[in-house]
């Protein structure tokens, strides 16, 4: 299903998944999913 622009599945209408929101942390680590980095343990600023 590959060039679905919209929100819902035009066959079967399932909602599109959304991407997780991610964000870098000062010590470099990238793409963070949780609220605190793995590698030095830094809470994520909002």
């Amino acid at each position: 299903n590959k060039g679905i622009t919209g929100k819902f599945c035009p066959e079967c209408g399932t909602k599109r998944p959304e991407k997780p929101s991610t964000w870098d942390c000062a010590c470099g680590n990238k793409g963070i999913t949780g609220k605190f980095c793995p590698e030095c343990g830094k809470k994520r600023s909002d």
